[in-house]
């Protein structure tokens, strides 16, 4: 059975609990499903700066996954922080470094989104006569 009751201008509605349940049900689903997508992964690449800064045992580990690290850049979730504080003031890994992902640091610190070269700004100055 549905219990219906009156809302304060008169009208029926469903007052059964059920409906109140599922609609905070889907409420913490959808909290949840955000907090995977923009929680987490800032928390992780926050994780990665802290634990290879100053620890050149912890940079050697993380090194590998510089790659995957930079994926998540140009996200505002700051993985240029993370893979800097891999390399910073380990001489044995700068050396080490590849150069894509070198190019890809350049870009994203360029503002660009590609992988494509970096253009020329256009000149849009009037000419003086």
């Amino acid at each position: 059975l549905v219990d219906f009751s009156q809302d304060k201008q008169g009208k029926l509605r469903d007052s059964s609990p059920g409906r109140e349940r599922a609609g905070e049900r889907e409420a913490q689903k959808k909290e949840r499903i955000d907090w995977w997508h923009d929680m987490l992964p800032r928390a992780c690449i926050r994780f990665v700066e802290c634990f290879c800064r100053g620890s050149e045992k912890n940079q050697q580990l993380m090194a590998p996954n510089v790659r995957l690290i930079l994926s998540f850049a140009g996200k505002g979730l700051h993985a240029t922080r993370a893979v800097s504080a891999i390399y910073e003031g380990n001489l044995k890994l700068c050396r080490s470094l590849d150069e894509t992902s070198i190019a890809r640091v350049v870009e994203i610190l360029a503002g660009e989104k590609g992988m494509g070269s970096v253009r020329p700004k256009e000149d849009r100055r009037k000419a003086h006569y």
